[in-house]
């Protein structure tokens, strides 16, 4: 069975679907932040310490580390209401986006557009 592809809006606002099903709002900016950058950077895994001193840089490191795993958290509580099981491949010293997850992503999709514009050398405007 195929896993169902998850969907990420990042223009216009954020969300998260599957199909008709579309998580509720987070509240957490940093928890969107963090997912964003790693769906924008899926292809590696990063470690905690990374992110935590990229996400979190005025708290000392173990609350950085806590609060990155609080995002986590909130982000795969997020996935759960749209019926997705883990977003993330984790280990304790590493986090990356679930390799293999079929996704979505329409900042992707729009760069990909303007780069067909840009090959077929057709003038970009925007109405």
């Amino acid at each position: 069975m195929n896993d169902p592809v998850l969907h990420v809006q990042m223009l216009g606002g954020f969300g998260l679907r599957v199909g008709e099903r579309a998580a509720s709002a987070m509240s957490s900016r940093p928890a969107v932040s963090l997912l964003a950058y790693l769906v924008l950077r899926r292809d590696r895994t990063h470690t905690r310490d990374l992110l935590a001193g990229k996400f979190w840089p005025d708290e000392a490191d173990a609350v950085a580390r806590k609060r990155l795993s609080n995002a986590l958290w909130q982000l795969n509580q997020s996935a759960k209401q749209i019926g997705l099981t883990e977003l993330f491949d984790k280990t304790h010293a590493t986090v990356g986006f679930a390799p293999g997850r079929a996704v979505v992503v329409d900042v992707e999709e729009f760069e990909g557009r303007l780069d067909e514009l840009a090959v077929y050398g057709r003038p970009l405007t925007l109405e």
